[in-house]
Parts: structure tokens; sequence; C-alpha cells
């Protein structure tokens, strides 16, 4: 994702973009933050569901980039819900975020619970102001609770429940891993903290394999040193039982059924109210500060399969891999969506035990993503053996998905230009001598060009984001940082074949990426199609301070809703869909007290403009939103260095 930074003009103004980040400029000497004035803002807390006051909630005043205002940045508010702050200095970049035990962090402009939406509640101040109805609401979040079952009733003791969330990515639909728990000595769990939503219920169950000359260090996910211990083996917290001369079945890290005397049996991934396919779950719906209970998952153990084969190709750049059977729909997963892992023995040969009969996808690649939302406690997947970390990982915020969407994952150590990836039908029987082909990625070569007027930027690292959202093809990126004082030459590795969106990590105002280039073509509004698996070289990647801009102002009606923003999009509407995690030419901000609105830092091109109700300004990830808000909007183009403006009306969109 790109990082944000603060220069100086002229006037203090605001920056907002999806991810709700704040940059705001001045050219005064003396931060506004140590200033006194004549201004004062007030209002009051309330729940966002019953509209009742919240007394004892911390009400917190800020400038963006300057941080609290003077001394009297934090107050509790009264029995009635009330805060007042006086002696404010004129200036139009005042916010102000809220909390309190048991409710949602909140932020005035909010229209729905939030954890980082920033980019709606700005209010501007001019000399002897008092702003007299800052209403800022915060909700209460939900919980979803249940039992876990065994085939005898038995409630099922330390087993892990999780919720998923479908998301919107790149105009496409998405599954993400959400808040993590385990059951208590009754089988009960209790997933707290969820903002109101749809959640699909899971009981995950994964059938990890081994080698049996597998060191106890990695069959416990652990690098050299994670112990502070180097010179002793860790200990297996769980039993690897071995099944045979060769293998080793990793058990302990989720519920196990009985042995038996016939075949081997296993539980499998379960879903709410009774399905192993996530395609058949049903959803639990949350509003605010509701608890469902009795959300009850019975588990029942399946005959299983042993899958076994080679990797066929660069046996010695396979040694170690992780091999993953994924079922459908669970693509965009990590840890625990699993049905079954194993490792790549160093002949190429690998086994994975105790498979239950299903259809299922075998992976194999050094890179590690998925896509998650923001978790209400530190439970944690248990560690895949093998998936150790090696050079790079990142994390970012996805703009438009629910509160705390993110994308996160890492290389791991080994040669991420070979992968493998199959369809496997797995029946009754053992599957034996499964030739699993292994495929090479493809590489991208390039240089940053520079097209400003000022000093070029520092460090950058050039990454690919996939561009439907599809994490199967992870996060290719330089492994060098390129610089106009060093080396301005960056390679990526590991491409798959699929279609990226080419970005620049480290990037930030007064600078933008102004184009991408191949062959001669400009690749920076369109994906980048990797299906071949053909090399890419000399890339271009332009870098420029010559930023572009576009402001006005909203008419805003007394009758009209209380918080507005607006948002840009582009008109191409081939840009609607396909446009990776940041989504860049998508832009929302709020709309002032006065009306005002600056969205900056956009790229240069045809724009569709609309002002609407804060509530929806999410739903810019839908194309269907987006083909009704094309009709009433504004359009403008802008220019690289441009500041266009327009006054807008306030729309609803049906």
């Amino acid at each position: 994702m790109v990082a944000m930074a603060a220069m100086s003009f002229v006037r203090p103004i605001l920056f907002a973009t999806l991810t709700g980040a704040f940059v705001t400029l001045s050219a005064q000497n003396v931060p506004l933050s140590r200033q006194t004035g004549t201004g004062a803002i007030s209002g009051v807390v309330i729940d966002g569901d019953t509209k009742r006051p919240v007394a004892g909630a911390e009400v917190y005043l800020g400038m963006a980039n300057y941080g609290p205002v003077g001394t009297q940045s934090r107050q509790l508010t009264d029995a009635k819900g009330r805060f007042v702050y006086g002696n404010l200095p004129a200036a139009d970049i005042y916010f102000m975020n809220v909390k309190k035990a048991g409710y949602i962090n909140g932020h005035y402009g909010d229209r729905a619970p939030s954890a980082s939406n920033l980019s709606n509640g700005r209010i501007a101040l001019v000399d002897g102001q008092w702003f007299d109805h800052a209403t800022i609401m915060i909700w209460r979040p939900g919980a979803i609770a249940g039992t876990v079952t065994d085939e005898r009733g038995e409630p099922v003791v330390g087993a892990y429940v999780g919720v998923l969330q479908r998301i919107a990515v790149a105009g496409a639909t998405h599954l993400a891993a959400g808040p993590l728990t385990t059951t208590d000595d009754r089988g009960r769990y209790r997933l707290p903290g969820l903002t109101p939503g749809s959640y699909l219920i899971h009981v995950p169950s994964v059938q990890t394999a081994v080698p049996a000359s597998t060191p106890a260090m990695t069959v416990e996910g652990l690098t050299p040193g994670a112990t502070g211990r180097d010179e002793e083996p860790p200990r297996r917290n769980n039993g690897a039982l071995a099944l045979d001369g060769t293998n080793l079945l990793v058990i302990g890290n989720y519920a196990t059924p009985p042995s038996t005397a016939g075949a081997p049996q296993a539980y499998p991934m379960m879903f709410y109210p009774g399905t192993s396919l996530v395609a058949n779950a049903t959803a639990v719906d949350i509003t605010g500060g509701d608890t469902r209970d009795g959300i009850d998952v019975t588990i029942r153990p399946v005959p299983t399969a042993r899958v076994s084969g080679r990797v066929v190709g660069d046996v010695a750049a396979a040694s170690g891999m992780v091999l993953r059977l994924v079922g459908p729909g669970l693509d965009d997963l990590a840890t625990g969506s699993e049905a079954a892992t194993t490792l790549v023995r160093a002949d190429g040969q690998f086994t994975f035990l105790n498979v239950p009969a299903g259809d299922y996808t075998l992976v194999g690649s050094r890179a590690s993503l998925h896509l998650s939302v923001e978790r209400s406690s530190s439970t944690e997947m248990p560690r895949t053996p093998g998936e150790l970390p090696g050079p790079g990982s990142f994390l970012g915020g996805i703009p438009g998905g629910p509160p705390g969407t993110r994308v996160s994952g890492s290389h791991a150590a080994g040669d991420v230009n070979v992968w493998a990836r199959q369809p496997v039908s797995v029946g009754a029987g053992d599957i034996t001598d499964l030739a699993l082909p292994l495929r090479r990625a493809s590489s991208m070569r390039g240089h940053i060009a520079w097209e400003g007027a000022g000093v070029p930027p520092g460090p950058t690292a050039i990454l690919l984001e996939p561009a439907d959202g599809n994490t199967w093809l992870g996060m290719p990126q330089s492994a060098a940082r390129a610089s106009f004082d060093d080396d301005d030459h960056f390679i990526i590795n590991g491409i798959l074949p699929g279609a990226y969106v080419l970005r620049a990590a480290g990037l930030g105002p007064p600078y933008a990426l102004k184009s991408v280039t191949i062959g001669g073509r400009d690749y920076f509004a369109r994906p980048i199609d990797t299906t071949t698996g053909q090399d890419f070289g000399e890339v271009v990647v332009t870098y420029t301070d010559r930023i572009a801009s576009i402001g006005g102002a909203v008419a805003i009606s007394p009758d009209g809703p209380s918080m507005l923003s607006v948002l840009a999009f582009p008109t191409d509407r081939t840009a609607w869909t396909g446009y990776g995690f940041s989504a860049h030419r998508f832009k929302t901000t709020g709309v002032a007290n006065d009306g005002q609105f600056l969205i900056d830092n956009i790229p240069a091109g045809s724009y569709f403009l609309i002002a609407v109700d804060a509530a929806e300004s999410a739903r810019w990830q839908d194309p269907a939103f987006l083909t009704e808000a094309a009709k009433v909007a504004a359009s403008v183009t802008v220019g690289w260095g441009e500041k266009q403006s327009r006054d807008l009306k306030v729309s609803v969109i049906k």
C-alpha cells in the first residue's frame, strides 16, 4: 500500500484517501495545535443504535498531522454525553475520535462502525465561530456464541472456531478471515467485538503431515532462535504420530476422533449449520450490540485417504516447500483453511495423510497471501510446519471493506520461482504416485524515471497487486528498494500467471506514480497480463511531483444528510473492476461543515464526481452502484499538476 508523507504548501488543507489517512499541509512556522483562538466546538456522543447519550466517553480533538490541540485535547463526556472545546484557532483541519469501554472506537463523521474511517469528519472553523452540533455516534459490538459437539453429543474442548466474511475487493467478492477463538471446557465458544454484518462460522480442521526426518523445530513452525535457546531443540507441544517409517501425522492442533480398528478417520472442516462446503454455509447476521447465541456446530468423523506422489521438475528447488489441499472457495484464506498440508521431501516425494473425501486444489508456492478483517482477540491458528518466513513480508489496509480489512502475507524461505497447482479429487481409496508438475514463475525488470519539478523521492519498492484480488497470485515485489540517489533499477521474481497492477510502496504526497510503460504501452490504468508466463524486461515506472487535485463546494441543505462525502471514480467503466487492493483511481473525502471538499493527489484522468450521504460512501466497490451514480454525477478531467474545481449537489443513489 502507498505510504503518505506531509509537505509544505501555502495554506492549511486536508488530504484524505480511502484508507482514512490524513495529511495536513501548512507553511506556518508555529504548529496550529499550539495556538489559541476564538473558535469553539461542542457536541454530544450518542449510541448509534439507541440514539441515547453516552456518558463518560473519551473525546479526542486533534488537527490533522499536528496531533492534539493544546492541553484540552481529551475530555470525558458528562452525564448527558456532552463535550465542549473553546479557544480554538481558525483552521479547516479539526477531527475527533471517541472511545469507551464496551463500544467500538468511533470518529466524528461515522455513519456506521468503522475502525479507521477518518475521511468523513473534517470540521472547519473561522475566527469567532462556535460549531455547536458535533454529534458523534459510537456503536456497541455484537457477538456470536454457541457450542461445538462431536458425533456422540459430547462437548469438544479446545476446538478452534472462527468467522469468515464475504468482502468486496477490486469489484469482486472474496472471503476474508475474521476473529478466532477456542471452545472452553463445556465446548462453548464466544466471538465478541463484531461489527454489524453477515458472518460465516467455521470449525477448521487441518490434517498436517511431515516427513519422518523433519526436525522438531520445523514441526512446531519455529525458526532458529525462536525458543531463545538454540542449543536445545524445542519439545513437540503437539504429538507427531508415526504412521509408517517415512511419515508423521501431527496431532493435537485440532480435534482428533478416537482411533478405530477400521479405516482411519478425521474431522473435516465444518461450517454452520452443518456442511463441509463454504458455498452451503448459512450466514449469521449481526446488528449493533446483538449476541446471537445457539449457533451450534456438530463435527462428525469421516473416512480418510492417503494422497502421495512426487513433484516433476526442479526437485531441489521444491525441497521443503509446503503443499496444501484447499477446498472450493477457500483460496483467499491462509493457515487453517486447508484440508491437509505436507512438505516436499528432498527426493521430491510427498504424502498427505488423513484426507477427507472431496474435491481440492493442490497448491504449492513460496508466497503466502490472505485477506482478513480486524480481530478482537489474539488467538492465532497453529503454525504450518515448513512455512518459515523469508525475505519480504507485507501488510496493508484494503479500502472500502469492513472495519480493519487488510491483506497480509510473506515470501517463505526458498526459491520463489517454482510453483504448482492442480485439481485433485479424493474418494474412498488412497491416491498413489500422483505426478505434480512444477512450473517456473516469470520475472520483471525495469527502472524508475523521474518527471517532476523538484527533488525526486527517496527509496521505494515496486510491487505487483493481483488485479482482481486473487490471493493465490501473491504480491511479488522488488527485493531491494530503488532510489534515485542509488540504483534506480528493480527486479521482481515469483510472478504467477494471472493479471496484476503495478504499484509503488513508500511513495506518497507530494509524489505520485505517473505511468507504467511496457513495450511502449502504458499499464498505469490497466492490468498486466502474465498468463503466458513471459518475462518482462525494461519496464519503465515514472514518478512525478506534479500531483493533481479536485476541490469545490457542496450545496448543503438543512433538510439533507448531516454528513456528506464526495466520491471520485473513473469515467472509464472498464476500470470499475480489476484495480487491485489500492484502488488508487477511486477517492473519497468528507465534506466539511462549511461545504468545502478537497480530493488531493488523484491521478490525472477523467472522473465522475458525486456528493452523497456519508453512509453511502463505502458502496463504491459495487459496480452496480457506480452505474447508477454515473447517471447523476458531474464529470471532470484533471491533468498532472492541475487543480480542478466543481461545485456539487447532494445525490441520492438507490
